[in-house]
């Protein structure tokens, strides 16, 4: 995601160096909430359109469960809706039209052509205060777009970016005609989307829009929607469209969508649904009760039905009544909308805020708990009982072992976890900090792991084996990479049943390569891992030997192979010949750093051509204080 953001304030500045603002904005971002099983991509234009956009790595917009090949929504959006000095006016970060012209997608809210107008994240690790509480905080930006330091998150994730409805205007270059025609509200829009990570809250996402009216005109008649269409498949299986399921649960009162089991080839293994709801609307230190409410669910293949002008979409929001057309045993590719109003009259300058949820089940009696669980968690005012701190830990390799030190050091940033204070217990232990689990992967910084280790107070809670804050992984392979993260875990709360709480595995993750000081290692034997390398074996699965070397994408390439050169001096070149002399290759290795006195090769020759079967010779000639080391060496390679 780094080098995009370099790619696009390249671009961002070129534009402002020539005094045109193209469509989309450069700044345009997104991200994955990944803290927990859903994994949402939101974005600062108020919609989850990552692959619209053309993000490579973010070609899906929901996946549930994260490790699953589930893929929901095309996308999700706020609808805003007013009657505005007489006109009829609704603005719609998300919406499609596919049987008038001009068609297309509906993206009318962008981020200004600034490049500080991208997502921010925070999370309650990194900022806290225990006076104050965040969900009553409405500093989110500087003047300049930077997110303000008095702002105080409310999750284990938070993503804060804003935008507006009125960026892209009749004379935008290279915008679509459908978004040029658009005749904008004025509408402002702070996004805050924030997930928990615990076993209560891990299948739920909560999304806030504080909604600002930028107009000089009151917004009368006010209505504020959320749409959502399904495009729900089990990719590996290919995608389907044309059996999504969108409708009102009656029961539940939210609205759901998925994939039609049994239709489609594309059916999801446990029956997962997901379900969106609207928690509640407000003003700033006040409730409001609106209780006009209204649904809408259209299939592209049932008719001319998509909304076109203004007057559709506000129609589609003010009906006031629940359309009980669609039910889980009718499919096609569907649409829906959950709409609430009418708040009378919002006059300029004012902020409404929408609070909403997005929560999967596998099953629909699942996705009713998981709403009900979301809207107790509203009516609590967001209060969850916390975790401590996740520690700061550091790896070092050694020959076939690492080394993880989670001693608290000065010079780090953030909160002792030993000093953690939760305010929401019951039992009256404010600092609640019990002791430390130590995890491991080796196939990725996602898992799964393993538990090696665990140390916690001697408190009469838990195991009472004392603390401990390092600790040697021993037993390993040297040249593979594994993967590490270190959890804080608190004592129990008996007076409310809760806990204990751990910290979220995904919140620090390191890795590192065991191997042997490279001081030494010039000493030993060179030798070639793996040897024979043979092509027929998929050296991406347990253990991940090899990996994409190249970022934004997660597919393995021809040129990801990997053999790999061990017990290298810490510098020395390494020449790689055919049986009969010829250079192939020739690396360079200049690494004086533990674990590191390892060399790769990804079988391409100096010509960046790929290798064929065969014996090959290596000879290692050491550098420097190395200078008097060589060895001679072969492999074979087997394709």
């Amino acid at each position: 995601m780094k080098s995009i953001r370099t790619y696009i304030s390249l671009i961002l500045l070129t534009t402002i160096l020539l005094g045109q603002d193209v469509y989309p904005p450069a700044n345009v971002d997104f991200r994955y909430h990944e803290i927990n099983n859903l994994k949402l991509a939101v974005g600062n234009v108020g919609n989850s359109a990552s692959n619209y956009f053309g993000i490579p790595e973010m070609s899906h917009a929901l996946i549930y469960p994260k490790s699953s090949n589930n893929s929901f929504l095309a996308y999700n959006g706020i609808w805003v809706g007013a009657i505005v000095n007489g006109d009829t006016l609704v603005s719609v970060s998300g919406g499609y039209n596919a049987t008038k012209s001009p068609s297309g997608d509906y993206f009318e809210f962008m981020p200004k052509y600034n490049p500080n107008h991208i997502i921010y994240s925070s999370n309650i690790f990194e900022k806290q205060d225990p006076s104050i509480n965040p969900n009553t905080v409405v500093d989110f930006f500087n003047e300049d777009g930077t997110l303000s330091d008095n702002y105080y998150p409310i999750s284990h994730e938070d993503y804060i970016c804003q935008y507006y409805d009125n960026v892209v205007t009749k004379t935008t270059p290279e915008a679509p005609e459908i978004l040029r025609l658009h005749t904008p509200m004025d509408a402002h829009v702070i996004q805050r989307s924030f997930a928990f990570d615990n076993e209560w809250y891990s299948e739920i996402i909560f999304i806030d829009y504080y909604i600002i009216n930028e107009n000089e005109n009151d917004w009368e008649s006010l209505y504020l929607g959320i749409y959502a269409d399904p495009h729900s498949s089990e990719f590996s299986k290919g995608s389907n469209w044309g059996d999504d399921l969108s409708f009102w649960d009656v029961e539940g009162k939210f609205m759901v969508q998925g994939d039609h089991p049994g239709t489609g080839n594309d059916d999801f293994p446990n029956n997962e649904l997901i379900g969106f709801d609207i928690l509640g609307i407000s003003l700033p230190g006040e409730s409001v009760s609106i209780t006009g409410l209204n649904t809408r669910f259209w299939s592209w293949d049932g008719g001319p039905l998509d909304p076109h002008v203004n007057s559709d979409f506000y129609r589609e929001m003010s009906k006031n009544e629940i359309d009980r057309t669609y039910d889980e045993d009718i499919f096609g590719s569907m649409r829906g909308l959950i709409a609430k109003g009418a708040y009378p009259s919002l006059l300029p300058g004012d902020t409404i805020r929408v609070t909403t949820a997005i929560a999967g089940g596998a099953g629909l009696d699942d996705v009713r708990e998981n709403i009900k669980t979301a809207r107790s968690l509203y009516s609590a005012d967001f209060q969850v009982p916390k975790p401590p701190n996740p520690p700061k830990f550091e790896l070092e390799p050694v020959s076939h072992g690492i080394k993880i030190d989670w001693h608290w050091k000065d010079y780090y940033e953030g909160y002792n976890p030993l000093e953690t204070v939760d305010n929401s217990r019951i039992d009256g232990i404010k600092k609640d900090f019990d002791g430390f689990k130590v995890y491991r992967s080796e196939e990725s910084e996602y898992g799964p792991w393993s538990l090696i280790a665990q140390y916690d107070s001697i408190n009469g809670s838990g195991y009472d084996t004392g603390l401990k804050f390092e600790f040697t992984d021993s037993g390993l392979k040297n040249g593979l990479r594994y993967w590490y993260t270190v959890t804080s875990i608190d004592i129990r709360d008996d007076s409310s049943g809760i806990g204990p709480l751990e910290t979220p595995k995904s919140f620090l993750v390191k890795s590192s390569i065991p191997g042997p000081d490279p001081d030494i290692s010039g000493d030993d034997e060179v030798y070639v891992v793996p040897n024979p390398y043979r092509a027929d074996i998929d050296y991406a699965q347990n253990p991940t030997w090899e990996a994409p070397t190249q970022d934004l994408r997660d597919d393995w390439y021809e040129i990801d192979r990997r053999i790999a050169f061990m017990n290298l001096p810490s510098k020395c070149s390494i020449k790689i010949f055919t049986i009969n002399g010829i250079l192939v290759n020739e690396l360079d290795h200049d690494r004086n750093i533990k674990g590191y006195n390892i060399s790769s090769w990804n079988l391409l020759n100096k010509n960046h051509h790929t290798v064929g079967s065969g014996i090959y010779y290596f000879v290692v000639q050491g550098k420097g204080s190395n200078k008097n080391f060589k060895q001679v060496g072969k492999f074979v390679i087997v394709k």
